[in-house]
Parts: structure tokens; sequence; C-alpha cells
């Protein structure tokens, strides 16, 4: 049985077109229902986010995105702290943007996690967090959309790559203010990187230690696991690899694992027996 218990990050999108499940939370009501779901399950943190990133995803303006939320983001916070409260728990909440204005947005109305996909590019982003102590997960990214025509150069080591760019992104980060403390690092599986160039990342996840950072991977039904070939159980479909890399990052002590379902990678983290390596 797995000893160490990674913090289960449980995906809510608000939005029509995210590529796993555009459009089914969309509703009020239904976005109302799978976040107690989540709760009752067992999340740590609820990742909220009303625009896709995926490839070809419709591109929205801050002011569409918080219209997204307006009606909706106080009820989740609402219904958080209420049953946190009830059941004497600490759920708490991530926004999923790189929109400055939706950011403040979103920490008004109670989000102490910031999950910006851009990397932390916008230097406002940055001085907000520093100013009200936030904490933030610091993504690896070549750009905010996912495009499958920039990637990191594949003659390059992915890992050393992604190491480097954190170490200096880090240093330029405390410059401004914020503290190592408040940062989470995310490699950005399947962001400016191929199917190899993201398992290899899997791979080779311990060598991110060495930013003495707590560590976030984001692998859930992302197409990278086409290519994943797991010997001992050919023709799985995305939903049970993403169980298994969820299996295999525990047993590596992965701090965070960012997934749709979060009862069932809860139940196969907890199972006994399940092979410690996969490639």
């Amino acid at each position: 049985m797995v000893k160490f218990k990674p913090k289960i990050v449980g995906i809510l999108n608000l939005t029509p077109d995210s590529f796993s499940d555009g459009g089914k939370y969309f509703d009020e009501e239904k976005a109302l229902f799978h976040l107690a779901e989540m709760m009752s399950f067992g999340v740590d943190i609820v990742d909220i986010g009303a625009e896709s990133t995926r490839p070809n995803a419709q591109i929205i303006s801050a002011q569409e995105e918080i219209s997204r939320l307006e009606n909706i983001l106080p009820k989740l916070i609402f219904a958080i702290n209420n049953f946190n409260k009830i059941n004497h728990k600490n759920i708490q909440a991530s926004i999923d943007s790189y929109h400055f204005e939706t950011i403040i947005f979103a920490h008004k109305i109670g989000v102490e996690i910031i999950n910006d996909v851009s990397g932390l590019i916008d230097e406002k982003i940055i001085d907000y967090i520093a100013q009200n102590n936030l904490k933030a997960i610091l993504m690896h990214n070549l750009a905010i959309h996912s495009n499958p025509d920039l990637i990191v150069n594949r003659d390059l080591n992915v890992v050393d790559e992604i190491i480097n760019w954190a170490q200096a992104k880090i240093n330029f980060l405390t410059s401004k203010k914020i503290q190592k403390s408040q940062l989470i690092f995310d490699p950005g599986i399947g962001f400016s990187k191929n199917s190899t160039q993201s398992i290899r990342i899997l791979k080779n996840i311990n060598a991110f230690r060495v930013l003495n950072l707590p560590i976030y991977i984001g692998h859930s039904k992302k197409s990278f696991l086409d290519s994943l070939n797991i010997l001992s159980q050919p023709n799985l479909d995305r939903t049970a690899k993403t169980l298994i890399i969820s299996q295999y990052l525990a047993q590596k002590n992965v701090d965070y694992l960012r997934v749709h379902d979060v009862k069932e990678n809860i139940d196969a983290i907890d199972c006994v027996g399940f092979a410690k390596e996969i490639f």
C-alpha cells in the first residue's frame, strides 16, 4: 500500500470546449453537483477553470472568462467553505487562469491558489501573488494554448531544459518578493512537449527534486497516453492509463495529482500490489 498520499486536485471545467469534459459542467446545477461529489470522495483542491487551453481551443478575453465565473464561482466557494465547516476539512480552491483580471476576481471571492498555465509571464500577476501571499503553480510552458508545432527542441534533454528554465524562473520570482514556500512546480505534461517528451518527464520525475519545490502533475486523460505502451496491460484507454500513472506517481511521492476522476484515482492509489515501475 502507498504510505505517501499525494494531494488530489479535482478538475472542474466550467467550459463548453475542454478536451475531456467540455460542456459537461457548464450548467450551474451540474457543476455544483460535481463539486459535491468530488468533496465527498476526498478531493484536496478543486481546480476551477473557465477557458480551455487544449489544442485549437477558442481564446477568450478576461471579460468573457469572468462572465462564465461571476454567478457560479461564489456558489462554489460557499459550498466548499460550508463543507469544510461541517466536516472539519480544509479543501481549497484554485483558479486555472492566466488573466490578471480573472485572478483578482477569483481571489476576492476566496480562491487562494493560482494555477497560471502561462508559466507566470505577467508581472502584474507576479506582483499580485507576492502582495497577497498566494500559493501559485509554476508550470513550464512555451505557449498558453497547447500547440503541437511549438515544443521543446527534440535534440535537447527535455528534463534538463525544464530544470534550467525553472531555476531561472524561481530566481526571478524570488527577486519579485515571491517566497519559494508559495510555489508548487508543474513540469507541464503535454504543454510544449510531444508524447515522447511527456513520457520522459514522468520516467525521470525524481530529477525535479533538485528544485526543492512540491511537484504537481496534470496527466489526466491527455493525448500523450495514446503513445504509452504498458506491456503488461495492452489496449488500455486513456482513463485506465491515467489511473496507472497516478499509482506510479504516488509511489514516487509526487505531491499533487490533477485529475478528472477523483474517486477512481483515490481508489487506484489505495490499491495494494501494483508495479512500482511501468516504463
